[in-house]
């Protein structure tokens, strides 16, 4: 009695078995596609952060225009040039740049008033550099000033042409001033596109002790600053403070 090829229990004859084949089911494989995983969406949150600080940092370093800011400092003088003669208010100044660009100071300009009422302005002209208005005729030279970098001196103003010869300061009297730096222009007007304002301040002074004989021998007197106007956030002057705009610098 012939018997057909058995067949075991998994499915596979025997004569299979024989042959030295042995073939297994291979179990499914789920395939799904690819997806960010967990750790993907941070990665991605971490680079745009990166790339917006890096854009901020070309920003300061290389394309943010020149912003001054004008500092001042506590004292000021007054004197008189005996020989022409004439007032002088000598102001020790500081200018920082908190932009990446460089900027040339051409002129300072300087107005004055007494506080008091109606009190008409008179217009100076930073000409020299130095504190004595009798000895100190070194001419005025512009003033650079590199980015975020700054500049330190001290200017003598003197009133501008046919400015009014009457002496200024009389007594123990209290001042208001504004200050205004004019700044160099760029030969293309499109290049001066997002610059800040020419940077300006105003603020008040005291006589300390007035002494015509101090003046006569020809030493300053001093004044007392007060009531500087405000430093804007990032060195931003957004507009200019309204003693300089009343005094019409610009």
């Amino acid at each position: 009695m012939q018997h057909g090829p058995m067949v075991d229990g998994g499915g596979m004859s025997s004569d299979a078995a024989a042959g030295g084949q042995i073939i297994r089911n291979k179990p499914a494989t789920d395939v799904t596609p690819p997806t960010f995983g967990e750790g993907g969406r941070p990665a991605i949150i971490l680079s745009l952060i990166a790339l917006v600080f890096s854009a901020i940092s070309l920003y300061e370093t290389i394309l943010k225009k020149a912003d001054l800011n004008i500092y001042l400092g506590s004292v000021i003088h007054y004197g008189k040039d005996i020989l022409r003669p004439e007032d002088a208010f000598i102001l020790p100044l500081t200018i920082t740049n908190s932009g990446a660009e460089d900027a040339v100071i051409v002129e300072f300009r300087l107005a004055v008033r007494r506080k008091e009422e109606n009190a008409s302005w008179t217009r100076l002209t930073g000409l020299y550099s130095g504190t004595n208005p009798r000895t100190d005729k070194p001419p005025f030279t512009p003033v650079y000033v590199p980015g975020h970098g700054s500049y330190r001196g001290v200017v003598l103003f003197k009133p501008e042409e046919g400015a009014a010869a009457e002496p200024m300061v009389t007594d123990n009297q209290e001042f208001s001033f504004c200050l205004l730096a004019k700044l160099a222009q760029p030969g293309n007007p499109l290049l001066d596109w997002g610059a800040a304002p020419e940077p300006s301040t105003s603020f008040e002074a005291k006589v300390t002790t007035f002494s015509r004989e101090d003046l006569a021998a020809g030493k300053t007197i001093a004044l007392r600053v007060h009531n500087l106007s405000a430093v804007h956030p990032a060195g931003r002057n957004t507009a200019a403070p309204p003693e300089c705009i009343a005094a019409n610098l610009q």
